[in-house]
C-alpha cells in the first residue's frame, strides 16, 4: 500500500530557515498578509485535502483510467467530485492576485500546496497544475476583456485550462506547426487544425475548458517567428457568460499512456473553433512561455511530491521487512531476522532518495520566492536579479529535478524487492507516474539546449558566472569546511568546464547536444550542493544552540551524505562533457552506424 506523509516540517524548514522566505514575502504587495502562522494553516489543510481527498483516488484513478466517446472524456470515479470539493475549498484561487477574486499567496506557497496533491495523487493534480500556467500566461497577455470574463472563470477554477502547442508531426519543433486561423468579420478567428498530448483537453471535471493554442495567421512569416497564440473556450458564452454553444472542437482520442492514467492526455480537432487572439501577431510562442516555464518550475514540485510518497513507501517497507541479520551485528534479537532498513545498501538506497526529495523542494522553492521577486519586488535591481536567476536555472530546476526524480522512484522497487513489481504495493505506479517529468515541457536534452545554447554561451557566461560568485562568496561566510572546500571545487570546475565547451561549441555546433545532459547535471549538483550546504550550516546553528529536536540531527546527516555519494556525480559528467563529440561520428572505419 502507497504512503504519503505531507511533509510539513521539511517544508516550513525550507521556506523560513533555508531561506529566510519570510523577509522576502513581507517586501512584496499584499505579502504582510501571509505570516508564518498562515502559511502553517494553509499547508496543513492542504495536507489533509491531499491524504483524505486525493491519496485514496490514486490507486483506483490509475487502474481505471479515462475514457473518451462521442459525448466527451470521462475521467475515472470520484475525480469529479474532489475537483468540486478542491473549488469549494478556494483551493484554485490560492496563488492568485485580489482583484481577479484570488488570496494572494506567494508562489512557494502555491508550489508546496502542489507538492503536497502531487505526492498523494500526480493524475487528479495534472488538471490544477496546467491551469496555474493558464493563469500567469493571461495575467500577462490577455486583454482586459479576456481577463474579466475568462480569467476570473480560471481564478475561481469554475473552468480549468490547457496549453495546445503540440501537433502530431512536429513534437518539439514548434516551427513545424500548421494549425492555422482565420480572422472573422467580428474580431474574432476561425481556428483550424490538431493538437496532440494536450493535459486536460476534455473531462468532466468542469464546465468549460479554455484552450490556449498556438496557431499561424495566413500572412505569418515561417518558423517560429510565424506563430501566434488564442485563446479557444470548448464552449462559447451567451450574454450571461454562462457556457452555452460548443466550439468547433473535440477530443479525437485520449493517449493510453505507460502513467498517469487518470489525467486524460488528449488528441483535439479544432474545426473552425471560435477564437480571440492573445497579444500581438506573431508573438504566439514567446507569450507561450510564460505558460511552459512556470511548468517546467512546477514539474519540480511535481517531481518532490512522488518522490515522496517513493520514500516514504521505501521507509514504511524497509522498517517493517525482515531479512537476514545486519553485517555489522544482531539489531532485533526479538525477532526472527532484522528489518532490511539496518543493511547498509538498503540504507544507501534510502538515503539517496531523501536527499533527492529534500533537494528538488528547496531548489523548486528557492526558484518560486525568485519568481515572486522578478514579477512584484520593490526594488529594481533585486528584480533584475531574480529574473536573471529564473532564466538561467529554470531548464535546470526541471531537467536535474525530473531525472533525479526517476532514480527515486525506481529505488523504491529496488528496496521492495519483488514485491516492488507488483502492482497492490503502488510504487510500481509511481515509476509509471514519474517518467514523463523527463519528457513533456520539452526533453532534458531541450532543457540542457536552452541551458547552454540560449542562457550560457550567447552571453560568454556572465550570468552562471555570477551566480557561481555568489556559491563561492557564501562558502567563504563561516561554511563548515566539509562542505565549503568541495563547493568551490565544484565552482573550479563549471569555471573550466564552462570555457572548455564554449570554445569547443565555437568550432562545432554539435558540442552543446553531445554534452547539454552532462553539462546539466554538473549545475544542477552545483545548485543543490550550495542548497543542502546552507541547510546544514543553518542546522548546525540549531545544534550548538543546544536544541534536542532529532530535525536538525537529520538534516546534517542527509547533507553529509549528497557531498559524500552524490555530488561526485559532478565531476564524472564534466569528464564526459570534456569529450565533446568524440566517439559521435555517424561512421565507424568507413560503415554508416546507423544504416
Amino acid at each position: 500500500m502507497l504512503s504519503f506523509h505531507p511533509p510539513l516540517r521539511d517544508i516550513a524548514f525550507v521556506m523560513h530557515e533555508l531561506l529566510d522566505a519570510d523577509a522576502l514575502i513581507g517586501a512584496l504587495p499584499g505579502g504582510d498578509a501571509w505570516d508564518r502562522a498562515t502559511i502553517a494553516q494553509t499547508l496543513e489543510a492542504a495536507g489533509r485535502f491531499a491524504v483524505q481527498e486525493l491519496l485514496p483516488l490514486n490507486a483506483t484513478g490509475d487502474r481505471e483510467g479515462c475514457a473518451c466517446s462521442a459525448d466527451g472524456v470521462r475521467l475515472p470515479s470520484g475525480f469529479a467530485d474532489t475537483y468540486r470539493r478542491y473549488v469549494e475549498a478556494g483551493w484554485p484561487t490560492l496563488g492568485c492576485v485580489g482583484r481577479l477574486g484570488g488570496q494572494g499567496a506567494p508562489s512557494i506557497v502555491q508550489m508546496a500546496m502542489f507538492e503536497l496533491f502531487n505526492g498523494a495523487n500526480p493524475a487528479w493534480s495534472m488538471i490544477p497544475g496546467a491551469v496555474r500556467g493558464a493563469y500567469r500566461l493571461l495575467l500577462a497577455h490577455g486583454s482586459a476583456e479576456q481577463q474579466a470574463h475568462y480569467l476570473t472563470r480560471i481564478v475561481s477554477g469554475e473552468w480549468t485550462a490547457t496549453m495546445a502547442i503540440t501537433e502530431p508531426h512536429c513534437g518539439s519543433d514548434l516551427s513545424l506547426i500548421r494549425t492555422r486561423a482565420e480572422a472573422a468579420a467580428d474580431g474574432s478567428f476561425r481556428i483550424h487544425g490538431a493538437k496532440l498530448f494536450i493535459t486536460g483537453g476534455d473531462h468532466d471535471m468542469a464546465p468549460n475548458i479554455v484552450h490556449l493554442v498556438l496557431a499561424r495567421l495566413p500572412d505569418a512569416p515561417p518558423g517560429v517567428a510565424g506563430i501566434s497564440l488564442f485563446l479557444v473556450p470548448k464552449f462559447l458564452s451567451e450574454g450571461n457568460g454562462l457556457a452555452a454553444t460548443r466550439n468547433g472542437m473535440h477530443a479525437t482520442a485520449v493517449e493510453h499512456k505507460m502513467g498517469l492514467n487518470g489525467s486524460p492526455t488528449c488528441a483535439m480537432s479544432f474545426e473552425g473553433s471560435t477564437g480571440w487572439l492573445v497579444g500581438q501577431p506573431n508573438e504566439g510562442l514567446r507569450n507561450m512561455f510564460v505558460m511552459i516555464n512556470s511548468a517546467r518550475v512546477a514539474i519540480g514540485a511535481q517531481v518532490a511530491g512522488m518522490g515522496q510518497a517513493a520514500f516514504d513507501s521505501s521507509l514504511a517497507y524497509a522498517r517493517e521487512r525482515l531479512q537476514m541479520r545486519a553485517a555489522s551485528g544482531t539489531r532485533r534479537p526479538d525477532l526472527v531476522a532484522d528489518p532490511i532498513a539496518v543493511h547498509a545498501d538498503v540504507r544507501r538506497m534510502l538515503l539517496t532518495q531523501r536527499a533527492h526529495v529534500e533537494a528538488a523542494r528547496m531548489f523548486v522553492s528557492w526558484m518560486a520566492l525568485e519568481l515572486d521577486c522578478e514579477a512584484a519586488h520593490p526594488d529594481a535591481a533585486r528584480r533584475r536579479e531574480a529574473a536573471d536567476t529564473v532564466a538561467l536555472l529554470t531548464p535546470v530546476c526541471k531537467a536535474f529535478l525530473a531525472e533525479n526524480g526517476t532514480t527515486v522512484a525506481q529505488l523504491a522497487i529496488q528496496v521492495y524487492g519483488g514485491h516492488g513489481y507488483v502492482r497492490d504495493n503502488g510504487v510500481e505506479q509511481i515509476v509509471r507516474d514519474v517518467r514523463v517529468a523527463q519528457i513533456y515541457d520539452g526533453t532534458t536534452a531541450i532543457q540542457a539546449r536552452d541551458l547552454l545554447g540560449r542562457k550560457i554561451l550567447p552571453d560568454g557566461g556572465r550570468a552562471l558566472g555570477r551566480y557561481v560568485a555568489t556559491v563561492r562568496a557564501e562558502a567563504g561566510a563561516g561554511m563548515a569546511p566539509e562542505f565549503a572546500a568541495p563547493l568551490n571545487a565544484l565552482c573550479d570546475e563549471v569555471e573550466r568546464l564552462t570555457a572548455v565547451v564554449a570554445e569547443a561549441a565555437s568550432g562545432n555546433a554539435d558540442v552543446v547536444g553531445a554534452i547539454g545532459c552532462d553539462y546539466l547535471r554538473v549545475i544542477g549538483h552545483l545548485v543543490c550542493g550550495q542548497l543542502f550546504a546552507r541547510a546544514a550550516t543553518r542546522a548546525r546553528r540549531q545544534i550548538d544552540a543546544g536544541t534536542t529536536d532529532p530535525f536538525y540531527a537529520a538534516k546534517c546527516a542527509t547533507a553529509r551524505f549528497y557531498f559524500a555519494r552524490l555530488l561526485p556525480e559532478a565531476h564524472h559528467h564534466a569528464a564526459l562533457a570534456r569529450t565533446g563529440v568524440a566517439g559521435l561520428s555517424m561512421e565507424c572505419d568507413g560503415a554508416q552506424l546507423f544504416a
